[in-house]
This record gives C-alpha cells, sequence and structure tokens, in this order.
C-alpha cells in the first residue's frame, strides 16, 4: 500500500478531533504569541512575519585620520546653557543614510575645553563618543563607549537634543550631503524643515 498525502479536509479533521492536551499546548502557544505580539514593536512583528527584511547593521567608524582642531570651521550650537557649544563643520560625515559623525567642542564658563569625536544615529537618538581629544591635539580612542540616548530632560545633554534636531530628519540624516548639514546647523532656531 502506497503512503498517499493527507487531503486538506482530513488534516483539518485530524486538527479539530486532535486530543485535548495537543488543543491545549496549540491555545496556550497561541496565547503566547500574542501575548509577545502585543507589546512588540510593529517593526519586530513585521520582521517575525517576514513582511520586512532586517534592517541593516549600522556602526560607527572612525575615519582613517581624525580631523585637527586647528584646521577646524566651528559652528556654534544653541546649548541652552552657559557654556560654548561648537561642532566642527570639517567633520561632519553621514554613514548609510542614518548615522552623522562630527567632532563637538564644548567650551564651559570657566575656560576648560572639551573635544570629543561622536557619533549620532537619527533612527534611534543615541549618541556615542568615539574618541576624546587630548591637548596636544591627538586622540584618545573609546572603542567600548555605550550608545546613549538623546534625552531632552537632561539639562546637561541639551545641547545633543539641539544636534539631533538640526542633524537628523525622522529616522535618516537631514542629508547624506555634509555641506547641507553645515547649513542646517547655521540655520536660525525658529526656521523649520
Amino acid at each position: 500500500m502506497r503512503n498517499r498525502p493527507l487531503s486538506a479536509a482530513r488534516r483539518i479533521a485530524g486538527a479539530v478531533f486532535a486530543s485535548a492536551p495537543a488543543r491545549a499546548a496549540t491555545a496556550a502557544g497561541a496565547l503566547v504569541l500574542g501575548l509577545l505580539l502585543a507589546g512588540a514593536p510593529v517593526a519586530a512583528q513585521q520582521r517575525l512575519f517576514g513582511l520586512v527584511g532586517e534592517p541593516q547593521p549600522l556602526e560607527a567608524t572612525l575615519p582613517a585620520t581624525l580631523p585637527a582642531l586647528s584646521a577646524a570651521r566651528l559652528i556654534a550650537v544653541d546649548s541652552g546653557s552657559r557654556h560654548r557649544v561648537e561642532i566642527d563643520a570639517n567633520s561632519l560625515a553621514v554613514d548609510q543614510d542614518r548615522l552623522v559623525r562630527y567632532s563637538l567642542l564644548v567650551t564651559t564658563a570657566g575656560g576648560a575645553r572639551n573635544l570629543t569625536y561622536e557619533a549620532l544615529r537619527c533612527d534611534t537618538r543615541e549618541r556615542r563618543v568615539m574618541a576624546v581629544g587630548r591637548s596636544d591635539e591627538s586622540w584618545s580612542i573609546t572603542p567600548d563607549s555605550p550608545w546613549r540616548p538623546v534625552v531632552r530632560a537632561n539639562i546637561a545633554d541639551q545641547h545633543h537634543t539641539e544636534i539631533a534636531n538640526r542633524l537628523c530628519e525622522g529616522p535618516a540624516a537631514a542629508s547624506s550631503r555634509p555641506a547641507r548639514l553645515v547649513e542646517r546647523l547655521q540655520a536660525d532656531l525658529t526656521r523649520r524643515y
């Protein structure tokens, strides 16, 4: 006797007349899946069901040479504090349309200068310090620095919020051209894009 594939009607009938423990396990699995999906973001649900491909991995990479502060073209960013915050226009770079890299100089009211080379992820609104400037204008690389959320409520982070608002447009960089990002940084705060 040959094995024949089950017809659709026989498979459905088999599922309907399955044992009580099998039906309970199926119902429990469906309940767990439903609860997991209820709390999951839409993008995660779409990836689970294959509706949208996995996003490209996005990692900030350092350029071959980091920009020297002596050659900087500094643009002031309104920080909402008494510290002076400036971005080096020559250091702006965009990766994969979602990540912007730049040198940031913060001069405190007391005159102390803090120079960092940072990456800003527009899709998640997170930032990462990739290198810290030294007094001799060399850089100290920080390979294990974590991504930190840009939070408006954090007073110490207000300048990062302003930078994110200027350099990002939704989940992407405001432009793939650094020259256009410079224009956005220099624009009047009241202008809307």
